[in-house]
């Protein structure tokens, strides 16, 4: 797994790889949001240079610019097999694949595309149209065949989603009359569902496993508020199981799935301090 940690002012990249956590980066840029492809080895992160945004590499313990140039290259994702690239720039969303790049969704007038995902093969692609004026979200696909269509638009009233590693699910948090719920769509065969819609309590945040059986998500109850209690559960084809219990001096927040499925990794955050974080981590049972 990788992250970034923020000291001094700034932030690097740290990679744990058979229990042994290994400072990637060490220097004044700021180091942030890496992607890194299930065998580990891809690694790739965006890093501010003055004005703008680069994406950087490490290849054989080497770091190295991977594309170096005016601009903001940002939250890079990486294809499970490793063939494609997908990160948000000014110009729209940069895909990467064998050598070549293309450009999608380039902004036009108030409306920008940000946040990509990409499927283990590369052949599909996401990504979030949003309208800084009225400062609503539309979700676009461009599926394997090379079309682009809206999938979840405002009328969805949707406020975050994750891709199975196929790319042909999509987990997604929406606003109802009683908070948060998670539904799942097969795109497929166009099926949706609700997996988490518990009343009076927020369910948000998903990750999927990488065979699509298992969604991770949070379950946040402000009922005691300012006292906000959370839990991390797993759905597992209905079945519900709480992994992380509620702290009573902070909050565990944004379960993710590590490229391989083994390890479930989360940050807590204190009550008292938000500053205060740490991030843990648990093996995954089936």
């Amino acid at each position: 797994m990788a992250w970034s940690n923020r000291k001094n002012g700034t932030r690097d990249i740290f990679v744990r790889r058979d229990a042994e956590t290994i400072q990637l980066t060490n220097d004044a840029e700021i180091d942030t949001e890496p992607a890194l492809t299930p065998d580990g080895d891809i690694l790739v992160w965006s890093r501010r240079v003055g004005q703008d945004w680069d994406l950087f590499q490490s290849v054989d313990g080497t770091v190295e610019p991977l594309i170096s140039e005016p601009g903001a290259q940002r939250k890079p994702q990486i294809s499970a097999d490793g063939s494609t690239l997908v990160f948000e720039d000014r110009n729209g969303i940069g895909v990467l694949r064998d050598g070549q790049r293309e450009w999608l969704a380039p902004p036009e007038g108030s409306q920008i595309s940000r946040r990509p995902r990409v499927s283990d093969d590369g052949t599909r692609v996401f990504w979030e149209r949003f309208d800084q004026v009225d400062r609503t979200q539309t979700l676009w696909m461009r599926d394997q065949t090379g079309q682009q269509k809206p999938l979840l638009t405002p009328d969805d009233s949707w406020t975050g989603y994750a891709v199975s590693r196929n790319g042909k699910q999509i987990t997604y948090s929406v606003w109802t009359d009683k908070r948060e719920d998670l539904y799942v769509w097969h795109l497929d065969t166009n099926e949706r569902h609700a997996i988490a819609n518990k009343e009076d309590v927020n369910e948000s945040f998903p990750s999927v496993s990488p065979d699509g059986r298992s969604t991770y998500y949070t379950l946040a109850d402000f009922r005691g508020y300012p006292k906000v209690n959370t839990y991390i559960f797993r759905d597992q084809l209905g079945k519900k199981e709480e992994l992380v219990t509620r702290d009573p001096d902070g909050r565990n927040l944004f379960s993710q799935v590590t490229t391989d499925g083994n390890l479930l990794h989360w940050m807590w955050i204190d009550d008292n301090d938000p500053n205060n974080r740490a991030l843990l981590a648990a093996p995954i049972e089936s």
